[in-house]
């Protein structure tokens, strides 16, 4: 089984590297990609490097040009939860995963 944070470390350096260098994000989300890192494994390399919030750097990735099919297929996912969530109000199969909705307390304030 390969060593994920040597991969994870080798991938950092090298993101480092490129954007030492100037070369624009995009190309270093491209060459993320090109070296097979994970959406997962590409936010958390750039938020390590940049100090982005968690939504800026999904944001950054998923409305990339290297990363725009995930985005969309990510996108339609989260619309075809939602509707199907408003459809039945409780636990809902989309893509062959199963959701439950959650209710929260009503606030107080």
């Amino acid at each position: 089984m390969p060593d994920n944070r040597t991969h994870d470390d080798d991938l950092s350096a090298e993101a480092r590297a490129m954007l030492e260098t100037e070369i624009p994000m995009e190309e270093v989300l491209a060459a993320l990609r090109r070296r097979g890192a994970t959406v997962m494994q590409t936010i958390t390399v750039i938020r390590g490097l940049t100090g982005i919030s968690l939504r800026e750097a999904k944001d950054l990735i998923h409305n990339s040009r290297a990363w725009s099919d995930v985005g969309r297929e990510l996108a339609t996912s989260h619309e075809r939860l939602l509707d199907a969530i408003d459809e039945t109000g409780e636990r809902v199969s989309v893509d062959g995963r199963e959701y439950l909705r959650v209710r929260l307390p009503e606030s107080s304030e």
